[in-house]
C-alpha cells in the first residue's frame, strides 16, 4: 500500500471500522428481529392456548349433555335406537341437545384446526409434536360423538374417553406455553391451566352426577368412584392453584367465588349430601334438592365462577404474549434506528474528517509542483537576466493555513522557496560582480593598449 494515494489509504482506513460497526450493528438488528418473530410465534402459541382452554370447556360441556341423554334411558340414547317410532320420537328432545352442544362445540374445532395448520418450521420440536398429537384428538370428536349416541357404549366408557380427550388437549396446552421461555407468561399459563383443570374436574361431577339423576338417582360404583375422585383432584388442584398463582390471581379467585359463594355452597353441599346418599346406597330422588336445582347452581354458581376466572386468566395470557411481541417489534425498531443513525454519524464525520485531510494535502502538493515547476524557475530566469531591474524577494506561501502537520509541510517548503530565492539572488549577485570585474580588467586592458599604441606612434615618429 505505499504506493497508494492518500485518498485511498484515508478511504480504506475508513471503510474497515465503519464494515466492522455495520457487522456489529447488523447482528443487533438482526438479534432483535428474531426476538421480534420469537415473541410473534409466541403469541401466535398464546392464540393457540386460549383458543384450546375454550375448545376443552366446550368439550366439558358437550360430554356433560352426553351424559345425561346416555341416562335418560328411553327419553334418551335408548329410545334412540329403539325400532319404536314413539320411543325414538320421545329421545328427540334430548338427542336435540347433544346436538345444539356439539355444534356449539364444532366452531372450536375448525378455529383449532386453522390455527394449528400454522405451526411449521420455526417453532420448537416439541410444539409441533404437540400440534400434531391435537389434529390426532380432533380426529377423534366425531367418532367419540357417534360411538357415544349411535352405539351400546357404556357411559362411564363415554365419560372416560371424553375426559382423556381434554386432558390430553390441556395437557399440550400447557407444553405449548411453556416453550415461550418468559417466565411471567409461563407463570400466567400455569395458572390458566391449572383453573382449566380446575373446570375439567367440577364439570365431570356435573356430568355423572346428572347421570345419576338420569339414572332413578342410583350411584353406580364407578360413577360414585368418579365423583370422588374428580372432587379430590379438583381440591388438590385449588391448593396447587393458591401456592404457584401470583397475588393477584389468587385474589381474583377468591372474589369471584365470594360473589358467587351462594350458589358455590349450595353446591357443594349437595354433592357432599350425593356422595353420601351414594356411598350408603340411597337414592338420590330421597333428597329435597331436585337434579334441575342441582345443575343450576354447580353450571351457574362453581362453573360459573371458574369460567369466569379462567376468562381473566385467558386475557391476561394473550395481553402478556401481545406485549411481549410488541416489546420485541419496539427493541427491534429501535436497535435498528440507532444503530443506522450511529453509521450516518460516523460516515459523516470520517468523510468530513478525511476531506479535512485531503484538502490540504492537494492544495499543498498543487502548490509545491507550482512553486517547483513555475514560479521557481521563472524567478531565477529573471534574476538571471541582467536587464531586470531589482527583484524581490518575497515570496507567496502556499495555500495551506493550518497549524497542524500539514500545514507545518507548507511553512516548511515555503522556507525551502525562500532560501532557494536567496541562493539565486545571491548567484545572480555573484555573476554580476564577475561581469563587472571583467568590464573593469577590459577596460584597463584597453588603457593599456592606448597607451602602448600612443607610445609606439611617438617612436615611430621620433625615429
Amino acid at each position: 500500500m505505499k504506493n497508494w494515494r492518500v485518498r485511498s489509504r484515508l478511504l480504506l482506513l475508513i471503510t474497515i471500522p465503519t464494515l466492522a460497526a455495520l457487522a456489529l450493528g447488523g447482528s443487533s438488528i438482526v438479534t432483535s428481529v428474531q426476538n421480534a418473530l420469537a415473541y410473534q410465534r409466541v403469541e401466535q402459541l398464546a392464540n393457540l392456548s386460549s383458543t384450546v382452554t375454550l375448545l376443552a370447556a366446550h368439550l366439558e360441556s358437550e360430554r356433560d349433555a352426553t351424559l345425561l341423554y346416555l341416562g335418560q334411558g328411553i327419553a334418551g340414547r335408548t329410545g334412540t335406537m329403539s325400532s319404536s317410532s314413539a320411543e325414538r320420537a320421545a329421545a328427540e328432545p334430548d338427542l336435540f341437545v347433544v346436538q345444539q352442544s356439539q355444534d356449539q362445540t364444532n366452531p372450536w374445532v375448525r378455529d383449532l384446526r386453522r390455527q394449528i395448520t400454522t405451526i411449521g418450521a420455526g417453532y420448537p420440536a416439541q410444539v409441533e409434536d404437540d400440534a400434531h398429537e391435537i389434529t390426532a384428538l380432533l380426529n377423534f370428536v366425531q367418532p367419540l360423538r357417534a360411538a357415544a349416541t349411535t352405539t351400546a357404549l357404556p357411559a362411564i366408557d363415554v365419560q372416560q374417553k371424553y375426559t382423556s380427550m381434554i386432558d390430553e388437549l390441556l395437557g399440550i396446552d400447557n407444553n405449548i406455553a411453556l416453550s415461550s421461555g418468559d417466565p411471567a407468561l409461563t407463570s400466567d399459563v400455569r395458572a390458566l391451566n391449572l383453573i382449566s383443570l380446575i373446570a375439567e374436574e367440577a364439570s365431570e361431577q356435573r356430568g355423572l352426577l346428572d347421570y345419576a339423576f338420569a339414572q332413578d338417582g342410583i350411584f353406580n360404583a364407578q360413577v360414585l368412584d368418579g365423583v370422588t375422585t374428580a372432587l379430590a383432584d379438583m381440591n388438590a388442584n385449588v391448593a396447587e392453584y393458591d401456592r404457584v398463582a401470583t397475588s393477584q390471581q389468587v385474589t381474583l379467585y377468591n372474589d369471584v367465588f365470594a360473589k358467587n359463594s351462594g350458589l358455590v355452597d349450595f353446591a357443594s353441599e349437595y354433592e357432599q349430601q350425593a356422595i353420601q346418599y351414594g356411598e350408603s346406597g340411597t337414592p338420590l330422588h330421597y333428597s329435597a334438592t331436585t337434579a334441575d336445582n342441582w345443575n343450576g347452581a354447580m353450571t351457574t354458581g362453581t362453573i360459573g365462577a371458574i369460567e369466569t376466572v379462567q376468562q381473566d386468566l385467558v386475557a391476561d395470557t394473550i395481553a402478556r404474549a401481545s406485549a411481549l411481541r410488541n416489546g420485541a417489534i419496539l427493541d427491534a425498531a429501535v436497535t435498528g434506528a440507532i444503530v443506522l443513525i450511529v453509521l450516518l454519524v460516523a460516515l459523516l464525520l470520517t468523510t468530513a474528517i478525511g476531506r479535512s485531510m485531503v484538502r490540504p494535502l492537494r492544495r499543498l502538493r498543487s502548490g509545491a509542483l507550482e512553486v517547483a515547476g513555475i514560479r521557481l524557475p521563472e524567478m531565477v530566469r529573471r534574476m538571471s537576466d541582467s536587464d531586470a531591474g531589482p527583484i524581490p524577494l518575497e515570496v507567496e506561501p502556499i495555500d495551506v493555513d493550518s497549524t497542524d502537520e500539514i500545514g507545518e509541510v507548507a511553512r516548511a517548503f515555503d522556507q525551502v522557496h525562500r532560501e532557494a530565492v536567496r541562493l539565486a539572488a545571491n548567484e545572480a549577485a555573484l555573476r554580476g560582480n564577475v561581469n563587472a570585474m571583467f568590464v573593469n580588467l577590459s577596460r584597463r586592458s584597453q588603457s593599456l593598449v592606448e597607451r602602448q599604441i600612443r607610445l609606439i606612434d611617438d617612436l615611430e615618429q621620433g625615429e
